[in-house]
């Protein structure tokens, strides 16, 4: 399980150099050793790609229930509009049910939804704790880190929302748009992280060099 996250979470660059290391079975103690001093070489995740690892897992699980909590608002409409709380709940429940039935990445999608997502975001404090912004000696570059580390703080808060309701999304159909509503949320933080890491990277620029591309551009 983990295995694939991990997969899932670095991008497919990303992917290419980790390849040639990957061994399901160590076939000694001393290629056991090998293998560790390799993974130990790699280049470490960097934020973006972690980013892009939490951001696919939250556009599956919103695409899915978006289309689970029209049809739900569909079938409600139909049936009895005025429907109690219990009554909707568990039309909600077994629609999910008739979903899984019929695909097993559905379920897992939703089943798993919780460990990905807690996964996923420990990458992403992993890689912006090793960014290398942290170690600089530039003022400025010191900041950025900061601010890093700040909207990776806040990302972890939405995670951890996510996590807390997402099984709860399972037998509750509120429950589960409060879970996408934390997901737009998360997608906005990851959206702005982005932003301050292309910031980052943009200080090293000409800046009449950038005007004259941009120009050129248009």
């Amino acid at each position: 399980m983990r295995g694939r996250i991990a997969e899932e979470v670095i991008g497919p660059d990303a992917q290419d150099l980790r390849g040639s290391s990957r061994v399901t079975e160590p076939s000694s103690p001393s290629h056991a050793m090998v293998m560790r001093n390799t993974m130990a070489s790699l280049p470490p995740l960097q934020v973006d790609d972690a980013l892009q690892g939490l951001l696919r897992q939250v556009d599956k699980a919103m695409a899915f229930c978006g289309k689970c909590l029209e049809k739900h608002d569909q079938v409600v409409r139909d049936i009895n509009s005025h429907a109690k709380k219990d009554a909707r709940n568990s039309l909600w429940k077994g629609l999910l049910e008739s979903r899984f039935d019929a695909s097993d990445s559905d379920r897992d999608l939703l089943y798993n939804l919780s460990g990905r997502i807690e996964y996923c975001a420990q990458q992403v404090r992993e890689a912006a704790s090793a960014d290398p912004s942290a170690r600089s000696s530039s003022h400025e570059k010191r900041r950025e880190f900061e601010r890093l580390v700040l909207k990776v703080k806040q990302i972890g808060v939405v995670c951890e929302k996510i996590i807390n309701v997402a099984k709860k999304a399972l037998g509750d159909r509120q429950a589960c748009e409060a879970m996408v509503n934390e997901m737009k949320t998360l997608k906005g933080l990851c959206q702005d992280v982005g932003s301050v890491e292309g910031n980052a990277g943009d200080e090293n620029k000409d800046p009449q060099d950038g005007g004259e591309n941009a120009a050129g551009d248009w």
